[in-house]
């Protein structure tokens, strides 16, 4: 019949439980005109009947059929007790997804709308009927109700897979049709109608959706008080304060004009500090691996491949360089306390330590000779950069200032030395005789300049720079003039290293190795988000206008790759665990918690059986002072009144280095205030709309 109830057409006999196409043109239904409840399907207009299941003696009912018109699914007896099963929409390749003593069933058990996963109902859970969903090959089987003594039936999912319907006798002995979130929260009544005025009960059951057209949705203006937000498309900038992030830092390779840029490790934790050896052949770096105990030397080919640790230490060793001759590698170590300059062989043999005392010495530089290693020290109350006789004799303090020295770097000539230096008020280029004598500023900027290199023929400088708003590289001339910028990437391009080649005259065709921390981004619930693999990358930023917070709000939308037990995966962690979001996989089954150290005590809201695998989730928690709040999908699932002074915090995670996510995180934000209910609602319900980019503190 019509939507208005007109038009009423018979179109077969014997025919009931019935489930339509997703195009509108086919029916499945059960029948039994053949002796036994049977599977067919016919055109809408009761035309070219089919039949799909050829059992004796058993009742197979359709319940539904899949979002791509392959597949109609259906509850069989088949093997004893009612189950769902599946097969193709010609009746082949039939295939039992749910295998429990129970009855599994469903007048319209079925698929989600993006068809991975698949709702139904059943007795399992001690013999009352509740609701459940799994994966649509059977799997992750998930309960959303539990009700002893009352039966939730027949569920359906809306058209936009937020909700399912169902049918429950929860309010009394007759059933009514109730709506809850996907995720089994936020049950709410639609009916509650108990007996006709004769005495006699009235059953509301069986609901179902109309396909309605929903008007396109509007971005949302964000709520007041946010201090940070990073939306993840396709960058770890901040379009609210100045933290902008930083991702997994690795290795790369590009020309000197910042051409070809090409990545050569591809590993969680942090790749940089790339030296060339003086044969344009192989590289040495600095890696914090999940897989090390700490900080070690690591070697490569100019391509990438052969990645060799040489060092293996319970303590860091990190920032090496290769000497003239390629024979000896300078590195710093903390295995006997303080960072202090080591030497050893190209092989990682003979580590003999170079500098002495409980300084702070590192970032070795050789002199083009070999006899000399430069350095950064703080020996003398301040940082300066001293040289040492490659046989550690003779320290000497070249730039005896009340500034900040630092990064020294040699040039290929032998007299000069390159540094950074804050004597100006800010980290500035300069340049000096070998000596320390005439010490020359090259770059003149109100941003942060460091890490110079020189180019094979001292033609160039290479250096970092956050002139433009994040770090990237730069070239110069040796008198500072030509200042270009090479590198235009959204994230942070820091340890420029030139390829060296004898035989080179000139720096045409010379390649660069830099550092540059990237994060990974995804297809996400408002445009892309960041990706994350579960093996220690994660997205770190500063905690501006963050970090002293008393009353806040985190949220962000969130999608598993998988729930692993026994595992915790952070979403948004502010330092020092002023206040963590996250999947707590041993304290409980899909729970999602969210704790802060107040008064430095830590204190935990948690929500268990509430994730699903392979679902956008919103999540937030919020704190006004009195109450801490946790938030899943628009809905408040736990709270905890509490008062204190919240400890301050020191930057913000997204994902974690100890506690990895596997999966995708978008649009994350840290309000300054706790947001209401309704608040949190409308961000949920903005849905891929997402918040409107014109946001102000």
């Amino acid at each position: 019949m019509n939507a208005d109830g007109s038009g009423v057409t018979h179109i077969a006999d014997n025919a009931f439980a019935t489930a339509w196409s997703p195009d509108g043109k086919r029916i499945a239904f059960a029948s039994n005109r053949d002796g036994g409840d049977e599977v067919f399907v016919m055109n809408a207009d009761g035309g070219g009947v089919t039949r799909l299941t050829h059992n004796d003696f058993v009742r197979d009912f359709p319940t539904a059929w899949s979002p791509d018109g392959k597949q109609i699914l259906f509850q069989s007896d088949r093997d004893g007790n009612t189950e769902l099963y599946v097969m193709n929409v010609d009746g082949t390749h039939v295939t039992r997804l749910t295998n429990n003593p129970a009855s599994d069933e469903g007048d319209h058990a079925g698929w989600s709308p993006d068809g991975k996963r698949i709702v139904f109902s059943s007795t399992r859970d001690g013999g009352d009927l509740d609701i459940f969903v799994m994966n649509a090959d059977g799997s992750g089987v998930t309960q959303l109700t539990h009700n002893d003594f009352i039966a939730d039936d027949d569920p359906v999912w809306s058209p936009d897979g937020k909700w399912i319907a169902f049918h429950s006798t929860r309010d009394g002995g007759d059933e009514d049709i109730f709506v809850m979130n996907a995720d089994g929260t936020g049950v709410i009544a639609l009916t509650s109608n108990s007996v006709l005025a004769d005495g006699s009960p009235i059953f509301d059951a069986v609901p179902v959706w109309t396909a309605s057209v929903m008007p396109p949705a509007r971005c949302l203006p964000p709520p007041a008080g946010l201090r940070g937000w990073w939306p993840g498309d396709g960058d770890v900038g901040d379009l609210i304060g100045g933290n902008h992030g930083i991702g997994t830092f690795n290795v790369y390779v590009m020309t000197q004009r910042g051409a070809s840029q090409t990545q050569l490790t591809d590993t969680p934790g942090y790749n940089a500090r790339p030296n060339w050896s003086h044969d344009g052949r192989r590289i040495t770096f600095t890696a914090c691996r999940p897989t090390d105990f700490s900080c070690e030397i690591y070697v490569m080919n100019a391509d990438g491949s052969g990645q060799t640790k040489l060092t293996n230490d319970f303590s860091p060793d990190y920032m090496s360089v290769w000497s003239p001759d390629d024979k000896r590698i300078a590195f710093v170590s903390e295995r006997d306390g303080s960072p202090q300059i080591y030497l050893m062989n190209a092989d990682g043999s003979n580590p003999t330590r170079l500098t002495q005392g409980g300084f702070v010495d590192q970032l070795p530089t050789w002199s083009p000779d070999g006899r000399r290693v430069g350095f950064q020290t703080n020996r003398d109350g301040n940082n300066e950069v001293y040289v040492i006789n490659a046989d550690g004799s003779n320290p000497t303090n070249l730039t005896r200032s009340p500034a900040a020295e630092e990064f020294p770097a040699w040039s290929p000539g032998g007299d000069k030395i390159a540094f950074k230096s804050d004597r100006d008020g800010n980290g500035e280029i300069y340049v000096m005789n070998v000596d320390g004598s005439q010490p020359t500023r090259l770059t003149n900027n109100p941003a942060d300049e460091y890490y110079p290199a020189w180019s094979p023929t001292g033609s160039r400088i290479a250096f970092a720079s956050n002139r433009d708003g994040n770090y990237e590289i730069y070239l110069m001339k040796p008198d500072g003039s030509a200042q270009q910028r090479v590198t235009d990437n959204p994230a942070w391009d820091a340890d420029p290293a030139w390829a060296t080649r004898r035989g080179d005259n000139d720096d045409e065709g010379q390649g660069l190795a830099f550092a540059s921390a990237r994060a990974k981004f995804a297809p996400a619930k408002v445009g892309e988000g960041f990706s994350f693999d579960g093996v220690g990358n994660a997205v770190f930023a500063p905690g501006t206008g963050i970090d002293n917070l008393q009353q806040l709000t985190i949220d962000a939308w969130v999608k598993h790759n998988s729930l692993p037990p026994g595992r915790i995966e952070r979403y948004v962690t502010l330092g020092g665990e002023k206040a963590v979001l996250r999947y707590d996989g041993i304290d409980g089954p899909a729970q999602l918690h969210f704790y802060m150290r107040i008064d430095g005590q830590l204190y935990h809201v948690r929500a268990n059986n509430v994730l699903q695998v392979g679902v956008f989730h919103h999540v937030a928690g919020s704190y006004d002072g009195a109450v801490m709040r946790l938030y899943l999908d628009g809905y408040e699932v736990g709270s905890l009144a509490i008062s204190g002074a919240v400890d301050a915090g020191f930057g913000v995670e997204i994902s974690s280095g100890g506690e990895p996510l596997d999966g995708v995180l978008d649009e994350i934000e840290i309000f300054g205030r706790a947001l209401d209910a309704s608040e949190v609602r409308e961000i949920f319900e903005a849905d891929t709309a997402g918040k409107c980019k014109t946001a102000s503190r």
